[in-house]
C-alpha cells in the first residue's frame, strides 16, 4: 500500500469504522447515561453527541469528546463496569485517529469531489 491511506475507506474496513461509531454511541447512551446520574438538558447533549457518532457527523472531534466524557465516566464508577468504560475510552480514541469511514455523512460532506473542467 506504501503509506496510502484513504480517508474515509470503504468495503470491510469502513464496515468496522461503521461498527466502531454504533458502538462508541452505544456506550454513551447506556453506560455513561446509567453510570451518572445527568439532569435533562446534559442528558439530551449526551445522546445528541451519541447520534452525531453513530451518524458519523463531524466525527473526530465528536470522537475526542466522547473519550473524555467516557475517560471521566469511569473516573466515577467503580468496579468492572470502571475498566470495560476506560477501555471503551480507548476505542473512541481509536475512532477519532481513523475518522468516520465511507459509510457516514462526513464522507458525503468531506469526501473526494470530482471536478470538470470546460472542455
Amino acid at each position: 500500500m506504501n503509506g496510502a491511506y484513504s480517508a474515509f475507506p470503504s468495503g470491510m474496513a469502513g464496515a468496522a469504522l461503521l461498527l466502531l461509531r454504533i458502538s462508541t454511541g452505544l456506550v454513551l447512551v447506556i453506560g455513561c447515561d446509567a453510570a451518572i446520574s445527568l439532569p435533562t438538558l446534559p442528558r439530551y447533549a449526551l445522546y445528541l453527541l451519541a447520534a452525531a457518532i453513530a451518524a458519523g457527523v463531524f466525527t473526530q472531534p465528536a470522537a475526542i469528546i466522547a473519550a473524555v466524557i467516557i475517560a471521566l465516566t469511569a473516573g466515577t464508577t467503580s468496579d468492572a463496569p470502571s475498566i470495560a468504560l476506560g477501555l471503551h475510552a480507548l476505542v473512541a480514541i481509536a475512532l477519532a485517529m481513523l475518522g468516520a469511514g465511507a459509510f457516514s455523512i462526513d464522507a458525503r460532506l468531506f469526501g473526494r469531489r470530482v471536478i470538470h473542467l470546460g472542455d
